[in-house]
């Protein structure tokens, strides 16, 4: 017999930068925790876009807003994603 070959191949992945809005994670003299996470996170998703075209990128935030916990949660269940990556 043959063996079957299983493919687990990652199709959508939800990038999650921590904080954002009036929560700004930690801060420093120069920069808040919330800024570097979303600019980390869109690198990642642009790389990840950049190199595997055919994985769906999707954000739980693009810019400086607040999200809660339970709506990043849901934007990934409500996608599917495969991954789910937290920065």
């Amino acid at each position: 017999s043959t063996a079957q070959k299983v493919e687990n191949k990652i199709k959508t992945v939800v990038i999650d930068p921590g904080h954002g809005g009036f929560q700004p994670g930690t801060m420093s003299k120069n920069s808040k925790e919330k800024d570097i996470t979303l600019k980390v996170g869109l690198k990642v998703g642009k790389y990840i876009s950049d190199n595997l075209p055919d994985v769906k990128v999707l954000y739980t935030r693009t810019n400086d807003v607040a999200v809660g916990l339970d709506q990043r949660a849901k934007l990934a269940n409500d996608n599917q994603a495969d991954a789910f990556i937290s920065i």
